[in-house]
């Protein structure tokens, strides 16, 4: 037995082992995944601080943007000798501009590196203070396995750091929403600015398009050659056109194939599923296991224990049966003894009647003097003898016939006679029958004084049957209790191991189904955006055969009416084409003068560091109406990208919360389980003992018993009485009796 719960307790240590390295692992992973979270926060909040600082910056482009353009204008208006210029004005190309845009944005660059800078430091100092924290708690931890109690007041007070942290973090989170609501409503009143702002730039567009009418009537009157610089032009911003599409082609293609892959979170948490499922049915296996063999250990010593109470039973009826035995044999032998004893009376009395007949009686010495005697003498000595006769009858217990005293006398002739021979022949069977119940009484006699007073004997014989018989009954009421308490501890621990499978059952089940949801909301997300893409490509396709139509218009026509004619037809189509653009945004898109895009996501989840480079591509790109719709695109796909990841995000931080608090529960609930079948083992060991402790003891009873019965030494005997009192645990009042009758000389005593 011993081994076998050694063994056992090995296994259990092993699996415990097991299980604590696999729950390193995962902490491991675990804070991983935290860094990296946090890294990413750190990125999106320099990008979203460089991004509001960009926003700021936005109203002096446009102030400086209009004075350019009435510069153009007024440039246009001076005369027709300035071709090159008056031809590029238009298109709003100016260096300075860009020179000044690009430094503003290295020195928005060189904040961001330096807040960068300081981040990381921070971050390092916080690492720092982390392994610093880290270091002190593992101190603390091997003081507080060095004392129990420490221990537990200190879990106590770390429980409730913990929630102080945690209501404190949920406090912030708040916080941190409430910003992010201040957060919207301040952009959505940046894109009512900037609407306006747009209402403002078609107003001056449309006046723009008057002024060039007008001047193309005023230039009607002279013919001008076209310049093969517009067609490169053209043709080099269709190039370019084209390589932006193949781009956003590219990109689409990477973002779909993006979108078609699982996250590598998504299937890390899969995997951590499974094989927490895995780890989980197993332990439910071992713990079943062990209630089964709990179970059978508990129906085998339950059959021991019925099989023992049915031997002592056996053993009781056994001995039952011969101290019944003794006491009919001790009747029976009573009986004859007091029927021997009347026997004796009776045959005494006989013989002091015929001794005193045989003494009164004188022997005649003579016949002489026998003959003279008279018959009236003769009847006298008789009558005498008569009332002596029926005196000692009237003293003596038993009642005697004078007929077989006086056969003799009246049938002296007849001494010869059959009749007297049987009574001769009954007289001496009677006296052989005297003889042997004489011999029989002696020995009864010496047996009774060999063993006195049976009668105290079987007395205590019987009190400690009675009070086995009462021990035997309490213990299996005891036993009985006990196996009932085991089997409700065992049907408890069984309840709640299927409630916690249940539990856990469902828990997955709803998980699996968030991922479903989650995983149809990106497909479709990923179906709309491929949608939207395309009919932007088809529109840009649209667009660069309307240019090339035009642009073969121009080279085919000659004359300056030609010319302005194509200018007059590719502003009102890119006008045309920007103004639906702009009016059929439905999700808040909007562009702006200087080239930049605002969406409504950015409010919701911040930008990252390729909208950067995104702006100074743009930046470097000639600055054409044309160009802004594919741009405003990018700017818009790139914001549902990020609104999508920061919802991504916070799915995770969900799921990560939800897994710490399972395999905070299931730490529990093991631990729960194992220190109730550390008590069912204890409780069964104890029961084990105490049963085994029981039958030593009724051994060492029976012998000291059978010591006490066939010893002859009052001495001994008296010892001997006080283990049998120490061990059927007399009290004081039960001493004390048997005390006063061995001082009285009790029957074990001389």
């Amino acid at each position: 037995m011993e081994k076998a719960s050694r063994a056992e307790l090995i296994e259990t240590l092993n699996s415990q082992k097991e299980q604590l390295q696999l729950y390193k692992n995962k902490l491991r992973d675990v804070v991983a995944a935290y860094k990296s979270v946090v890294k990413e926060k750190e990125a999106l909040e320099a990008s979203f601080t460089a991004l509001s600082s960009a926003a700021e910056t936005t109203p002096s482009h446009v102030a400086t943007n209009e004075t350019n353009k009435e510069g153009a204008k007024a440039t246009e208006t001076v005369g027709e000798a300035e071709g090159n210029q008056s031809v590029e004005d238009p298109l709003g190309v100016n260096k300075k501009e860009t020179k000044d845009d690009t430094s503003g944005l290295r020195e928005q660059i060189k904040t961001l590196g330096t807040s960068l800078t300081t981040l990381s430091q921070e971050k390092n100092k916080l690492e720092a203070s982390f392994i610093a924290e880290r270091k002190q708690l593992r101190h603390e931890l091997e003081e507080v396995q060095a004392k129990l109690s420490d221990e537990r007041k200190r879990a106590a007070k770390r429980n409730e750091e913990l929630v102080k942290q945690i209501s404190d973090l949920k406090s912030r989170i708040r916080s941190l929403q409430l910003e992010r609501e201040r957060e919207e409503t301040d952009h959505a009143l940046m894109l009512r600015e900037l609407q306006t702002v747009l209402a403002k730039e078609r107003s001056s567009k449309e006046l723009l398009e008057i002024q060039l009418e007008e001047v193309q009537t005023a230039a009607k009157g002279g013919i001008l050659n076209p310049e093969p610089a517009v067609s490169q032009v053209y043709e080099q911003q269709i190039q370019q056109l084209q390589e932006e599409l193949r781009k956003v082609r590219d990109r689409l293609k990477s973002a779909e194939l993006k979108s078609n892959q699982p996250s590598p979170f998504v299937v890390e948490l899969q995997k951590e599923m499974t094989s927490m499922k895995a780890d989980y049915q197993l332990q439910v296996e071992k713990e079943r296991q062990k209630a089964s063999e709990a179970e059978a250990r508990l129906r085998s010593q339950s059959r021991q224990n019925e099989e023992r109470v049915s031997g002592l039973e056996a053993k009781l009826s056994e001995l039952s049966q011969v101290v019944g035995n003794y006491e009919r044999t001790k009747f029976q032998d009573q009986q004859a003894i007091s029927k021997l004893r009347e026997r004796v009376t009776q045959l005494d009395l006989e013989n002091t009647a015929l001794a005193r007949a045989a003494s009164l009686s004188p022997e005649r010495p003579e016949n002489s003097e026998e003959d003279s005697l008279e018959v009236d003498q003769i009847m006298e000595k008789i009558m005498q003898l008569r009332k002596q006769l029926k005196s000692a009858l009237e003293k003596s217990d038993g009642p005697i016939t004078l007929a077989s005293v006086f056969v003799e006398d009246l049938n002296k002739a007849d001494e010869e006679s059959p009749l007297c021979q049987q009574y001769k022949q009954e007289l001496e069977n009677v006296k052989e029958e005297f003889e042997r119940y004489k011999l029989r009484a002696q020995s009864v006699l010496k047996n009774k004084n060999k063993d006195p007073g049976p009668s105290k004997e079987t007395e205590l014989l019987k009190g400690q049957v009675s009070e086995l018989r009462d021990k035997l009954r309490m213990t299996n009421f005891h036993h009985r209790e006990e196996s009932d308490e085991f089997q409700n501890k065992v049907d408890n621990l069984s309840k709640a191991l299927l409630a916690q499978e249940e539990k856990c059952k469902a828990d997955i089940g709803g998980l699996k189904a968030d991922h479903r949801k989650e995983i149809g909301e990106l497909e479709l997300e990923a179906k709309k955006q491929r949608e939207r893409t395309v009919s932007m490509l088809a529109e840009k396709d649209m667009e660069i055969q309307r240019l090339r139509a035009l642009t073969g218009q121009v080279a085919s026509g000659s004359g300056a009416g030609g010319y302005d004619s194509y200018l007059a037809t590719s502003y009102r189509s890119v006008y045309s084409s920007d103004a639906s653009v702009g009016g059929g945004n439905e999700s808040g898109f909007s562009y702006r003068p200087s080239g930049r895009t605002s969406t409504g996501a950015e409010a919701e989840g911040g930008t990252c560091d390729e909208e950067a480079e995104a702006v100074t591509k743009l930046l470097d790109l000639p600055k054409g109406v044309q160009n802004e719709a594919a741009f405003l695109h990018f700017a818009q796909e790139r914001g549902r990208m990020e609104v999508a990841m920061t919802s991504l995000r916070r799915q995770k931080r969900e799921l990560e919360s939800a897994y710490r608090d399972l395999q905070l529960s299931t730490a529990h609930t093991e631990q729960q389980l194992k220190e109730e079948i550390h008590t069912l083992t204890e409780r069964f060991a104890e029961t084990e003992r105490y049963m085994s402790r029981e039958g030593a003891n009724v051994e060492y009873l029976k012998n000291v018993l059978l010591q006490f019965l066939t010893s002859m030494d009052s001495a001994g005997k008296r010892s001997m009485l006080k283990a049998l009192m120490t061990i059927l645990q007399f009290s004081p009042r039960e001493r004390q009796r048997v005390e006063l009758a061995s001082s009285r000389g009790g029957w074990w005593g001389s």
